[in-house]
């Protein structure tokens, strides 16, 4: 098998990418901020790595064949832009995929992968919030731009390619243990 660089991964996405490299057969390299020791798991090799300047990434890629980065996920306590739709992923399955083109040849450009369903910022922040049990208001946030504009038109989107198969609600009742909690958002003007 080959050696696998995944950073971030202490992270949410990054345990579940490394444990599936591991299960996989690849030996793997975890880069992280802070040193982790990694036992009980022989083919998992820690490196403390400050992506910032650099320092230790040098001994860290040494032998690699393959680099997983990380994804950055955004907070619910973001402002809520109006009008703009997302098609989160479960992090499984976008570790799984992951994992398939980091073990497989190269690839080059491949296929977007989507949520099974596009919803808005605001349903997702407010269901977020009630299966948390916290109340918050919700305030439509107008923001111009052409990024913005881009979001607005759903040229993030990939409806083409829906293959995730984990509802947004189907996650947030596995996260909460079976059902949202009484709560959630109250909307500005409603």
């Amino acid at each position: 098998m080959t050696t696998i660089l995944v950073t971030g991964g202490t992270g949410t996405l990054g345990r579940a990418v490394v444990g599936r490299l591991l299960a996989a057969g690849h030996d793997v390299r975890s880069l992280s901020r802070r040193p982790y020791t990694g036992a009980g798991r022989p083919r998992l090799h820690p490196y403390a790595v400050d992506l910032r300047d650099g320092s230790g990434l040098a001994p860290a890629l040494a032998g690699v064949e393959t680099v997983v980065l990380r994804m950055v996920k955004a907070g619910a306590r973001l402002p809520v832009p109006a009008g703009v739709r997302l098609q989160p992923v479960d992090v499984r399955e976008i570790a799984a995929r992951l994992v398939e083109l980091a073990s497989g040849a190269p690839a080059g450009r491949v296929a977007d992968l989507g949520g099974p369903e596009a919803r808005s910022a605001r349903d997702l922040v407010r269901d977020t919030l009630q299966a948390g049990g916290r109340r918050r208001v919700l305030v439509p946030l107008w923001v111009p731009g052409r990024l913005f504009g881009a979001l607005r038109r759903g040229e993030n989107l990939t409806l083409e390619h829906a293959d995730g198969t984990v509802g947004y609600g189907d996650f947030l009742a596995e996260r909460s243990g079976g059902g949202a909690k009484a709560g959630g958002a109250v909307e500005a003007g409603r």
